[in-house]
Formats: C-alpha cells, sequence, structure tokens
C-alpha cells in the first residue's frame, strides 16, 4: 500500500476538489493506493508517508517543507494546473504577484525540485519541462457518481435559461460574449435567462441573475437546471494551457454547450458547439435557443463524453505514477526522469538559460 500525503492550501476551491479530493476519494477505494490531505506540517509524517504532493502550493512554509523533504531524499510530488508564466495582465492573480513576486518564485522553486511534476495536458507539460524534464499529465476527471440524482433548484418555466461560471480570473473571457449575449436578451426578451457564477461586477448591459458561491452541490444544481451552458474562453498564452475542464462540468449537467474554439476547448469529441467569431456565437447560440430537440442532442453527447472522464477510469494514471516513483528510489535512481511505466531516461540537467515570467527573464538558478 503506497501512502499519499496531499498538501494543500486550506482554501478549498476548485483546484482542490478537481486536483486532490476527487482523485484522492478514489484511491481510498482501492488496495494499492492510501492518500489523505492536510494544510499542516507534522514531524512524524516523514516516516510514515511515501509520497508527498503539493497542490501549486506557494507559501514560504510550504517551500521550507519541500526543501526539508528534497535534503531528506523524498518523493516530492508538484502539482501545477495552469501556466504560471504567461498570466495576462487582465488576471487578478497577475496584480498579486506583481505586488508579491515572492508567490511565482516559491511555485518555481516548486517545480524545480520536485521529483515529478504533474499537470492537466500536453501544453502544461511542453511549458513546465523546460523547467523540469519530469512532467506527468494527470488529466482533471469527474466523480460520475457525484452527479447522480442531482436536484434542478430553479423554477422550471418556459424561458430558456443560459448558464456561466467562473471567478473574477474569468473576466476577460466573459468579456468576449457579452455583446453577444446583449443582442441575444434584446431580441428574446423574457424568453431567455441568464444565470452567472461568479462574476464580480455589476452586469448592466442585460438581465442577469448573479448566483453567490455555495457548495458543490449547490453549483450542480444550479447549472443542473439551466438549459444551455457557454464556456467563452479568450484566445491567449495563459488560457492556452487551461484544461477543458468546465466542458467535462456543462456535459455532467447535460447541458448543451457552446464554446470557445481555443485551447482545450476546441477538442471536437465533447460534442460543444464551437465557436471563433462572435457571429459564430450569435448562431450557436439562437440555434440552440430556437430548437429544445438540438438542445437534447447536443446534452446526450456531451453527457457521455464526460462520462468518459469519470476519475475511476483513471486513476490507474496515478497508480503507475507513484508506483514508478517509488521503484525509482528502490533502485537509487534518484534525480532521473520517471515516466509513467518507471522507465529511466538520462538525468536530469539543469538549463543555465533564462526562463521568461510574464516577458522578463527569470534566472531560474535564483530560484531557491
Amino acid at each position: 500500500m503506497i501512502e499519499v500525503l496531499h498538501f494543500a492550501d486550506s482554501n478549498k476551491g476548485a483546484c482542490y476538489k478537481y486536483r486532490v479530493a476527487t482523485p484522492l476519494q478514489c484511491m481510498n477505494q482501492s488496495d494499492e493506493l492510501h492518500g489523505r490531505y492536510s494544510d499542516r506540517w507534522e514531524a512524524q509524517l516523514l516516516n510514515a508517508i511515501d509520497i508527498f504532493s503539493f497542490q501549486r502550493n506557494s507559501t514560504k512554509e510550504a517551500i521550507q517543507i519541500i526543501h526539508s523533504l528534497f535534503e531528506h531524499n523524498k518523493p516530492i510530488v508538484y502539482d501545477i494546473d495552469d501556466d504560471i508564466l504567461h498570466i495576462p495582465e487582465t488576471n487578478p492573480v497577475y496584480r498579486l504577484i506583481a505586488q508579491s513576486p515572492g508567490v511565482l518564485v516559491n511555485q518555481l522553486y516548486g517545480i524545480r525540485y520536485a521529483t515529478a511534476i504533474t499537470v492537466t495536458n500536453q501544453k502544461l507539460k511542453d511549458i513546465y519541462s523546460v523547467i523540469n524534464p519530469n512532467v506527468h499529465i494527470l488529466p482533471n476527471c469527474v466523480n460520475v457518481d457525484e452527479w447522480k440524482k442531482v436536484p434542478k433548484i430553479l423554477k422550471r418555466n418556459r424561458t430558456c435559461k443560459i448558464f456561466w461560471g467562473g471567478s473574477p480570473t474569468h473576466n476577460c473571457d466573459l468579456e468576449i460574449v457579452r455583446p453577444v449575449l446583449k443582442r441575444i436578451s434584446e431580441e428574446f426578451g423574457k424568453k431567455v435567462e441568464f444565470y452567472f457564477m461568479g462574476v464580480d461586477e455589476n452586469i448592466e448591459d442585460f438581465p442577469v441573475t448573479d448566483v453567490p458561491f455555495g457548495k458543490y452541490t449547490f453549483f450542480q444544481s444550479i447549472m443542473a437546471s439551466c438549459d444551455i451552458g457557454i464556456a467563452p474562453m479568450a484566445d491567449n498564452l495563459f488560457n492556452l494551457g487551461k484544461s477543458d475542464l468546465r466542458l467535462k462540468e456543462l456535459g455532467m449537467a447535460s447541458l448543451p454547450i457552446v464554446a470557445s474554439c481555443v485551447g482545450e476547448y476546441s477538442r471536437r469529441d465533447s460534442g460543444a458547439l464551437l465557436c471563433k467569431t462572435t457571429e459564430d456565437w450569435y448562431k450557436a447560440l439562437t440555434t440552440l435557443i430556437n430548437d429544445k430537440e438540438q438542445r437534447t442532442l447536443r446534452a446526450k453527447e456531451s453527457n457521455a463524453w464526460a462520462k468518459k472522464w469519470d476519475i475511476k477510469n483513471h486513476i490507474h494514471l496515478w497508480t503507475n505514477l507513484y508506483e514508478g516513483m517509488l521503484d525509482e528510489y528502490e533502485r537509487g535512481s534518484v534525480g532521473q526522469v520517471i515516466t509513467v511505466q518507471g522507465s529511466k531516461r538520462p538525468p536530469h540537467k539543469t538549463s543555465s538559460s533564462p526562463v521568461r515570467v510574464g516577458g522578463s527573464p527569470l534566472d531560474r538558478n535564483s530560484v531557491s
């Protein structure tokens, strides 16, 4: 039995939900892995745990723990699910890093000194392989069991309800469809309702029901109560590293999806109507609003696709990674790149060329 300890921030948001809790819950149903979660360090854990996993931790305390584990030759996994090297100025996190650059430096330290890096897609793997070549893709997965019998809590009427969910970090994504949604609102009037969860400003262009964040079950119920799910995403370097998690959530809610044809959203097998222009968005939305049969058909396609990403179908990726890491440690091959199967490649050599962060160079050798 492999013992895995996941360190994550005490703020248990979406990252914790999908990168820690969902795989951890599935691990604990197997005979091969046992996982637990903690947001603080206890000295007795050093010898009780086989693998230590960090979910994009950036605090000074977390980095001190990583440094101590590194000194004690313990296997370390650092999970990073965003492209932190290309955060746009419109993202609130950009301002946070500008005010506290140590956040970025600490994350890069964790990426550099971890035994293995885990990411959600190939784009992020390509980006972080420059800093640490031992990068593995562990996709965002859903727990299908959590979506069984989700209650619909919004009032049932003849209106077509359109759902968008995000956070302040997705404001620039929402902006690309606001003119289209305003046009839809003007043309369809009370036949269409908009439900937004996570928007941080008052939208006055058209009537919107601002749904406050709550428990995950509340999020599920609001989404499942709607008729169409939208997933706009601005075409920039940062978003090219985003996963297709939002499409999976909308699919699990059995919603027909209209999405930007950008990055991971552009996959053709999700059942989503993909849009490149505002006119594409207008045509896709009006088609679904006017045609209930088309909504039903698209919803079935997106739901069938999303179910393929049930964590139970992919937990073997976690198992293979952890077994491979421990196998390398038992062989004494510390410092070598580990594949998911546990085979070896040439030793890790740190390049002396600078990493560029938001256009400015950051010397790899300064990340310590």
